[in-house]
Order: C-alpha cells, then sequence, then structure tokens
C-alpha cells in the first residue's frame, strides 16, 4: 500500500513536470495547480511513451488545461486526454483518460465515482457522428474527436481502453452503469484503474541490485560462453511460469527461495517494475494484455512453451552451482534486468492476479517458457545492444529501441553535466534536487538535430525515418559532434521563445525547424531567418494552383531548395 511521503513523492515531481509545460499563457499561482498540470503530462509520458512535451499537450483536452494554454473554455466531453497508438499491431489501441489529482493523501478512503457516466458524452458523439456545436475545429476535442471516428471508422481493429488515474492511495472504482456496458459491448471498451500504488512503481522504479535463485534439472538448460578463455557463462532454460513469477516478484525472501513448499505463498505477490527498468516497452501503455497468452495458460497450458518467444534476462552475476549428484543446478542470479519479453511478463502476472479458477496456480505450475540469462558487465554496451535488437522483431517504436543505444545514453551523460536534462526515456524529469536549464526528449533534438543538418523538411512528416532509415546517417560520426549539442539545444530554445513573444504570430513547430536549418547552414541570425523564412512562403503560395497553409508548405522539399533565391538576395 502506497504511503505518505510516496504521495508527497508523486506531488514533487509532478511540480517539477510543470516547468516544463511549454505554451502556458495564463499564470498558474497555486503550487496544487502546478502540481495538477504536471500530473498530466507525468502520467501521459508514461503510459504513451511519448516524452515530447509539445506531443502530449496535444493530448490533452481537459477544460481547465486549455484554459491555461489556450486562454479559451471548451466542455471536454468527461474525457481530459485521448492517445491513439501508431504502432503497427494487430490490434491498435485508443487510450481515453479521466483524471482526478488530490490534493490530501487519505490512506483509507475508496472513492467512487460517477466519472464513467460524465464520459458518456464523448462516446456519444462518436457513435452519432453528430458535429460538435460550438466548437472550434483547432481545438483538441474537435481533433481528437475525429480522429477516433476516422480510427473507429477504418477498416483497422482498434481497442479503446478508458483510464481512471489518480493519486489517491486506493484509487477509485466508477460506476459502471447500463449505458457503459452498451458502449463495452460495442467498442470492445475497458476500463482501467491506476492509483497511486500503479503511479510509484513506474515513476519510482527501485533499481537496486535484485537477486534471485533457481533450481533445475540438468536437461532444464545449457551452458553458452562466447570465450572460451572464461569461465563466465549464459544460460538458455526452460523454466515454469510459476518460478518465472517467483524471480521476478516483489518478495524478496520468495525471490531467493528456489522450493516453495506451499504453492499459496505465492498469492498477493506484485511484479517487481525496478526488473523492467530497461525493458524498452512502457509501463502502462502496452498494458492490453495479448488473450492468447492468458488463453493458452488456462487452457493449453503444456504448450506455451512453443507457442510464445520468451523471455531475456540480463545479469550482472550469474553463478551455478551442482546439487544432488550433479543431478540439480543451483543458479543464482544478481543485478536483474528483463530486456525483452516485459509484455508476456505482465500477462502472465495479468493470469495470476485476476484468473479466479482454483487450478491456477497448478496451470503455472505446468506451464513453461524459454528464458535465456546473459551475464553482462554493467560497463559494456553489450546490455542496451541485446536490449535493442531482442526487441527489434515486436512492434515496439524505433524511437524507444533508439533510447537504449549508446550514443544516447552517451548524451544523457555528456547533457546532464551541461546542466541540460535529456529525456531519453519518457517521464524522465532528472534529479529533484537538480535545477536544470533545459529540457529535451531525444525525439525532438533528433529533429532539431536533423534539420540543422540541411533537412527541416523531413523532420516533422517522416518523423519515424528518423530513427530507422536515417538514423545511422544522423549521427554518424561525420555528421555529428557530441559537442554540438549544447548549442543545438540552446538555439531550439532561443527560436522558441522568439515565437512566444512575437505577437500574432502563429507558432508551428516546422518553422522552428526551418530557422535552426537557415541559422546554422547559412550563418543568419534568427529574427533576419525569419523574415526570409516569411519571405519564402508568400512568394511560395503565390504560385500555387490552390490556397494552402504554412504547415503544408513547410513539409515539401522544392520549398526548402526555393528558400535558397531569397537567402542570396
Amino acid at each position: 500500500m502506497a504511503t505518505l511521503n510516496e504521495f508527497k513523492l508523486v506531488k514533487l515531481k509532478s511540480r517539477n513536470m510543470f516547468q516544463y509545460i511549454p505554451n502556458i499563457i495564463k499564470a498558474v499561482e497555486s503550487d496544487t495547480e502546478k502540481e495538477r498540470l504536471g500530473f498530466y503530462h507525468l502520467i501521459l509520458e508514461e503510459i504513451t511513451g511519448i516524452s515530447d512535451a509539445d506531443r502530449i499537450q496535444e493530448l490533452i483536452q481537459d477544460q481547465k488545461y486549455i484554459e491555461y494554454i489556450g486562454g479559451v473554455k471548451e466542455n471536454d466531453l468527461g474525457i481530459d486526454a485521448v492517445y491513439i497508438s501508431e504502432e503497427e499491431q494487430p490490434e491498435k489501441q485508443i487510450m481515453l483518460f479521466n483524471f482526478k489529482y488530490r490534493i490530501q493523501f487519505n490512506p483509507d478512503k475508496t472513492t467512487s465515482e460517477n466519472d464513467v457516466s460524465l464520459s458518456i458524452k464523448f462516446f456519444q458523439y462518436l457513435e452519432n457522428n453528430s458535429p460538435l456545436p460550438n466548437f472550434n475545429s483547432d481545438s483538441n476535442v474537435y481533433k481528437n474527436l475525429e480522429k477516433v471516428r476516422k480510427c473507429l471508422n477504418s477498416d483497422d481493429i482498434y481497442n479503446i481502453t478508458l483510464y481512471f488515474v489518480t493519486n489517491e492511495a486506493n484509487g477509485f472504482q466508477p460506476k459502471v452503469t447500463d449505458l457503459v456496458k452498451q458502449f463495452e459491448q460495442n467498442y470492445g471498451m475497458r476500463i482501467k484503474t491506476v492509483s497511486l500504488d500503479d503511479i510509484i512503481a513506474f515513476i519510482f522504479p527501485d533499481k537496486k541490485s535484485c537477486s534471485a535463485k533457481l533450481f533445475l534439472g540438468k536437461d532444464d538448460f545449457f551452458t553458452y560462453s562466447n570465450d572460451t578463455r572464461t569461465s563466465d557463462a549464459s544460460y538458455i532454460c526452460n523454466i515454469s511460469l510459476f518460478d518465472l513469477i517467483r524471480i521476478t516478484c516483489d518478495n524478496e525472501t520468495l525471490r531467493n527461495q528456489h522450493h516453495i513448499e506451499n504453492d499459496e505463498d505465492l498469492n498477493g505477490c506484485k511484479l517487481n517494475y525496478a526488473l523492467l527498468y530497461d525493458n524498452v516497452r512502457g509501463y502502462l501503455g502496452q498494458t492490453n494484455y495479448n488473450k492468447n497468452i492468458y488463453n493458452t495458460i488456462k487452457n493449453d497450458g503444456k504448450d506455451f512453451f512453443l507457442f510464445n518467444n520468451g523471455i531475456t534476462i540480463t545479469c550482472l552475476n550469474v553463478t551455478s552451482e551442482p546439487k544432488n549428484s550433479n543431478q540439480k543446478y543451483l543458479l543464482t542470479l544478481s543485478g536483474i534486468q528483463i530486456v525483452n519479453g516485459g509484455q508476456t511478463l505482465r500477462s502472465i502476472y495479468n493470469y495470476f492476479q485476476n484468473e479466479v479458477d482454483f487450478n491456477r496456480l497448478e496451470n503455472l505450475r505446468n506451464s513453461f517458457v524459454l528464458v535465456r540469462i546473459f551475464k553482462i558487465d554493467s560497463e559494456n554496451d553489450l546490455r542496451n545492444k541485446i536490449a535493442e535488437y531482442t526487441n527489434s522483431q515486436n512492434a515496439i517504436s524505433p524511437i524507444d529501441l533508439k533510447s537504449v543505444s549508446q550514443i544516447q545514453i552517451d548524451l544523457e551523460n555528456y547533457l546532464k553535466n551541461q546542466n541540460i536534462l535529456y529525456a531519453r526515456k519518457a517521464g524522465d524529469i532528472g534529479d529533484n534536487n537538480s535545477d536544470y536549464e533545459y529540457r529535451i526528449s531525444m525525439e525532438k533534438f533528433t529533429q532539431v538535430l536533423y534539420a540543422s543538418q540541411g533537412y527541416p523538411e523531413k523532420v516533422s512528416n517522416l518523423k519515424r525515418k528518423l530513427f530507422t532509415d536515417y538514423y545511422d546517417d544522423i549521427y554518424s560520426s561525420q555528421n555529428f559532434n557530441i559537442d554540438q549539442a549544447k548549442d543545438l539545444i540552446e538555439l531550439y530554445f532561443q527560436i522558441d521563445k522568439f515565437y512566444q513573444e512575437k505577437q500574432n504570430k502563429e507558432k508551428y513547430n516546422q518553422k522552428i525547424f526551418y530557422i535552426i536549418y537557415i541559422v546554422k547552414q547559412y550563418g543568419k541570425e534568427i529574427e533576419e531567418a525569419d523574415t526570409i523564412l516569411q519571405k519564402a512562403l508568400e512568394a511560395y503560395k503565390k504560385t500555387a494552383e490552390e490556397a494552402i497553409k504554412d504547415s503544408r508548405v513547410l513539409l515539401k522539399s522544392d520549398f526548402r531548395i526555393s528558400i535558397e533565391k531569397f537567402i542570396k538576395k
């Protein structure tokens, strides 16, 4: 159960996150209001895996939040934020959020809310396809509703999850009405609550060295070493799902108790989320558990080994001791991290914690999974490569995959010494005691870097390719020197400030990238670069066959080329 101190930690982290929220035009006076707004960004970063604050802001439609960044009041239809997964999966995800930020800690109170009924407004507009009355087409509510409608009317399969998020210790159980059940049936919707315990688990993972023991028969594993001159070895094992839960649970005694006489002792254990610190998947963003995994454990546990790709674990140390006249071996693991298989592991825990069948523990005993255990030096980037390459076969964002590459880790460490927080992973707001000058996401920095290298038109509409097709060139030693990073980040924020201070000026991120391009490629000052950009935009739109917005022009390669004639004048 979460404690008062943990409640205070979430308040502090939410307040720290507030300072990185962009585009606030209305003064936020109270710490409580700062915490509430920061809480939105903190949770959405963790759940969606998006670390760029501008993109997070596009998801939020909460009425009070929009007042602070847009200066207008607009009904949010009972939904505070909308996220649509862009990953190519058999079933895509639509995530809807209802936030309840509490000011006081109450360890005993369990709140029952009618918020589901309030959220029904959003679903009613989805169902009847009627236009939103008195809504600006540029508003987040309007755009989010249209995006969801488009998804539901497409041929792709989308699952809808309605998240009720609160910093209360016991969370809250929203009342489910007949109307809600109807929407659950119509849209395949499910409701998920996220409370303080969940938030603590993924925001403050205890990354201290975690140890566990496995007792295996000699036929249940084999060893591998890529260097015959050393005694260090890695292991490929066949272990039961029961043992997998035991060695990954939050109970240290059970993790190291290789033989449990009473299986019921495992009841009540939770997943130790610290073990997933290096796993590239988000904590909640991918928790629409795989029904096939659940059903296989329940109905065909003996075939689980055949159907699943397995789990990959890295350890700082692994030892093997022969027992029972060499018929059994005791494996001792320390410094454990699960770098692949987090989705599988959460699905197994979902079965373990939610299945009511009295045979569930026996089913876990009789279901087996392939586990790869690699001994990795903590200073060696082999751990990061294993995390990247073993996940490359799955539907994981390329951005997440590159977050564990060595150049990104080096950038994080380098910029930290420059008093800049480099958010390599979502939800990172650095040390509570550090006062960073800037915070920039890995995604945003890569866009800035590629724009400075001469490709401002590609950094927005080809964002995914920045971390696939173009990544090696962008970060090659010929094109990038880590010493450039601080200067580029400072330039980005200077341009951002320039646009914020400019009156009656619509700001596009694409424009910032073009200013970076002109400044770095042609040596112009920010204001002069803006003048050049505006003249080029006006000239290009005059020659266009139809009316076209600036945002579309900025995505065209021929427009970027056309800028040169304005620079030479």
